[in-house]
């Protein structure tokens, strides 16, 4: 979620006066906003300096939250609010859904300051993860490496309709191991957890997870030791389909098949090439873009070994959908694509159930006719379910329909219109 200062809200609401010799001039600053100043403690009192108090508008959810730090005495207080509800709530390190009701407020802010004070129990773990992160290679410590546990959630959803790969799994907790060689990470609450670990700087990152675990009270005490790194590495060649020739600065992105949510890149250099190195083997997702060019997509399998790729770039295609018929000039609209028969489009993200790809292009606001987006496609032919998507405080859908689509060779568009009303 973006996080931002409120500088940039006072920003927009200058004042100015042009005053004569001798003059007086009150400027009048509440249409600013107010204020919320609050104490984060214990049920004891005593002060929780570790804490975050996370500040989000409830009158429209595009709105950014704000982020806060305490000080030692727990204290925390932002400025400058916009009138309106707000939700005020802890963040702390290794808590998440299992925070208590008094660590979370709703308040209204008006032209005064609101006082906010937030409790958070002391509340003993279900469970403790300890263990070691190790060079999978060497077999040595990997002193430093940081660990993030991550809970099982929903996911996130892209335009109301669809969902975006890899993004079950949410940031939990998270720890470095030191000098004793040893992490330790508690958790609060029952459920499926994932442990990832990563070390070393961007160009040379070591990284490793585990398989899912399931931790609660039965568990107690949970040791483990990740692996970082390996022997496997994956050298890929990206050329344009037509030419062969090298598509310098081409984006290579790897992610583990398994869904875990770990993202290794590298660019192609002036002759096409693009070289990962120290992987763990395994099953991998492999995407590679270029201005111009389609996405290439495919699942492969690393052995613990090197080995090569080449991959070559048709020119992108597209679906040129139009809509028909009135639009609010002060609403935002998506287009939603589902290919639920067909060949695979190559889309970057799924629908609801996972079963299907996905994409999905926004309208210009405020277009009342012909407004068109571009939706990349493989060429093929597709049996597509198309949806109007309004953003207001919710995302609704006004129109669904599902058309035959035939995608045409590279570089080639085709119409689709989609008719409000009917």
């Amino acid at each position: 979620m973006e996080r931002r200062s409120l500088d940039s809200y006072m920003r927009q609401r200058p004042k100015s006066a042009v005053l004569e010799a001798g003059q007086v001039s009150v400027v009048d600053f509440t249409e600013c906003g107010g204020s919320i100043t609050g104490r984060v403690t214990t049920r004891r009192g005593k002060p929780i300096p570790e804490a975050k108090v996370h500040v989000k508008s409830l009158a429209d959810w595009r709105e950014p939250g704000y982020l806060l730090s305490v000080n030692g005495e727990g204290v925390f207080r932002i400025g400058g609010v916009p009138p309106g509800p707000y939700d005020v709530r802890v963040e702390l390190p290794g808590r998440s859904s299992d925070l208590p009701d008094e660590a979370r407020r709703k308040v209204e802010v008006g032209s005064g300051e609101v006082i906010c004070d937030l409790l958070l129990d002391s509340s003993i773990p279900i469970c403790v993860v300890t263990g070691r992160v190790v060079d999978r290679v060497t077999g040595k410590p990997a002193l430093g490496a940081k660990v993030q546990l991550r809970e099982r959630g929903k996911g996130y959803s892209v335009c109301g309709e669809l969902r975006m790969p890899d993004s079950e799994w949410l940031p939990y907790g998270e720890a470095a191991m030191g000098s004793e060689e040893s992490f330790r990470i508690e958790v609060f609450s029952p459920g499926s957890y994932l442990l990832t670990a990563s070390t070393g700087p961007p160009e040379a990152r070591l990284v490793g997870w585990l398989d899912p675990l399931e931790l609660g009270p039965s568990e107690g005490h949970v040791e483990v030791t990740i692996p970082v790194g390996g022997s496997s590495s994956l050298a890929i060649a990206v050329l344009d389909a037509r030419s062969r020739t090298p598509t310098a600065g081409s984006s290579v992105d790897l992610h583990p098949a398994q869904g875990v949510p770990i993202e290794l890149q590298a660019k192609a250099d002036a002759s096409g090439k693009a070289v990962l190195r120290n992987l763990p083997p395994g099953r991998y997702r492999l995407e590679v873009r270029s201005e111009g060019h389609a996405t290439h997509r495919e699942t492969l399998e690393l052995p613990e070994a090197a080995l090569s790729r080449e991959v070559l770039l048709g020119l992108t295609s597209s679906i040129a959908v139009s809509i028909e018929g009135a639009l609010k000039e002060t609403s935002e609209y998506y287009v939603t694509a589902v290919a639920v028969s067909g060949d695979d489009p190559g889309w970057e993200y799924t629908s609801k159930d996972g079963a299907h790809p996905a994409t999905c292009g926004a309208f210009e606001p405020g277009r009342s006719r012909d407004a068109i987006v571009r939706l990349r496609a493989r060429p093929g032919r597709y049996g597509i379910l198309f949806s109007v998507v309004e953003v207001g405080s919710s995302l609704s859908s006004i129109r669904q329909e599902t058309q035959e689509v035939e995608v045409p060779e590279e570089g080639g568009e085709v119409p689709v219109r989609l008719t409000l009303g009917q």
